[in-house]
């Protein structure tokens, strides 16, 4: 009997301890599992952190870049601007100096105007296209080619007032003749549909050069 009794103990006993063991084999596995989401959790948290920093980082990039685009267009807005300002400084530096030439052409035709063939002498020495030494004034040529024919370039004032230095080539030559030789040079050299040159002779009637329009 005693025995029985034992053998149901010991057998209540190992069933306890069976079940006691799988319970704690479960709650091993669950701390593992718990361990292993927290591990998880952990690296993708990491992962995010990682990937907001990048972004950041990149966000800060386009700013910096956006910042300099924007430096770069109110940079170049203003070199645009004094480049605009220079040249339309130039361009009313260039108004005021034909003006001021042109009223001169019309101050120098209205003192020579009474005169016959000695016309273009007196207008040029006027202007002082025409020296004391009654010898061409390239400088002065120019000036006056460019208010007279406004549609020729720069260049070609100066490579037209250049050559025509060869009229000083002719020696013992008087001013009215000088004159002439001046503007038949540059009739050569200027096309009639830009600009018209007279080109008057000794014995024909006198044809002013003006009128020019005088800007106010």
């Amino acid at each position: 009997m005693a025995t029985c009794l034992y053998t149901l103990v010991a057998a209540v006993l190992c069933c306890r301890l069976v079940n006691s063991s799988t319970r704690f084999s479960a709650i091993q596995a669950i701390q593992t599992d718990l361990s292993q989401i927290k591990s998880d959790i952990a690296e993708m948290m990491s992962s995010i952190d990682s990937k907001w920093i990048d972004l950041a980082g990149r966000m800060n990039s386009i700013e910096s870049r956006v910042g300099a685009l924007e430096e770069n267009t109110q940079l170049n807005d203003m070199k645009s601007q004094r480049r605009s300002d220079k040249r339309l400084a130039k361009e009313r530096t260039a108004i005021e100096s034909t003006a001021s030439v042109q009223k001169r052409m019309h101050e120098a035709d209205e003192a020579c105007s009474h005169l016959g063939l000695d016309y273009y002498s007196c207008y040029f020495k006027e202007l002082g296209a025409i020296d004391s030494n009654g010898l061409y004034v390239e400088a002065v040529g120019a000036q006056l080619l460019a208010a007279k024919c406004n549609r020729l370039t720069t260049e070609q004032v100066k490579e037209i007032a250049e050559d025509c230095n060869s009229v000083n080539d002719e020696e013992d030559v008087g001013d009215t003749v000088r004159a002439e030789l001046m503007l038949r040079c540059v009739a050569d050299k200027v096309d009639p549909e830009v600009c018209d040159i007279p080109v008057p002779t000794q014995v024909e009637k006198k044809e002013k050069i003006l009128p020019v329009e005088v800007v106010e």
